[in-house]
């Protein structure tokens, strides 16, 4: 595992919970995810799993508890260390574009070289040149989630990512196991949504995120 693993900041989100008038979006929910671990959240498809992911990248207000990482609160440190891959509505990519256009998009906003041989690059590193050209729908989900995380952990300063609901795109899931445990050896902390029946192996943790409900 990498030494970061040993120095880097937690992130504990503390009693979390997303209420509007007549449901709640995310129901209390506390986690923590230190550097170099791997934190499932299972709860079944809906609305939790994308306010969970935006409550610790900072880019939300809860309506009770708190997000910190290390020892500050300050949502731009939230934006700037927790990345989001692929959450839909905020992060996922527009089906039918190239995936060329997507990694240009990813190495630019990382401050990388994002002209056409840059991404070229970038793709042959993941075994992907014949896919440049085909829609992110295309993609196969393994190597499409796998590329993202990866673009968006390369942005500087990022100690924690969050993969939302893989399973949607067809991941299984040994391949979401593999993928989450390599972005843990690099030293960040992971956090995966996924449904209730997800197998979580024993090296993961899991805490429960429940559905929306419906409030009077």
């Amino acid at each position: 595992m990498d030494d970061k693993a040993d120095t880097g900041p937690v992130l504990f989100a503390d009693d979390l919970e997303l209420r509007q008038p007549h449901r709640t979006l995310l129901p209390r929910t506390s986690l923590r995810i230190a550097p170099g671990e791997v934190v499932v959240a299972a709860g079944r498809p809906g609305s939790g799993h994308t306010v969970i992911a935006l409550a610790l990248a900072g880019r939300i207000v809860p309506s009770s508890g708190q997000v910190t990482l290390g020892d500050t609160q300050d949502p731009r440190t939230l934006q700037a260390q927790v990345a989001l891959v692929d959450v839909p509505g905020v992060t996922e990519p527009e089906e039918s574009v190239p995936l060329h256009v997507i990694v240009g998009e990813e190495l630019a906003m990382a401050g990388r070289p994002a002209r056409r041989s840059a991404v070229r690059k970038v793709l042959a590193e993941h075994g992907m040149s014949d896919a440049e050209q085909l829609a992110m729908e295309e993609v196969p989900a393994a190597q499409r989630v796998r590329l993202l995380a990866d673009l968006a952990t390369a942005r500087p300063g990022v100690t924690h990512v969050v993969l939302t609901y893989p399973e949607r795109h067809g991941m299984v899931p040994s391949e979401v196991h593999d993928l989450a445990r390599d972005l843990a050896a690099r030293g960040l902390g992971v956090l995966v949504t996924a449904s209730p029946t997800f197998p979580v192996p024993d090296d993961l943790q899991l805490v429960q995120i429940d559905q929306e409900e419906k409030t009077r």
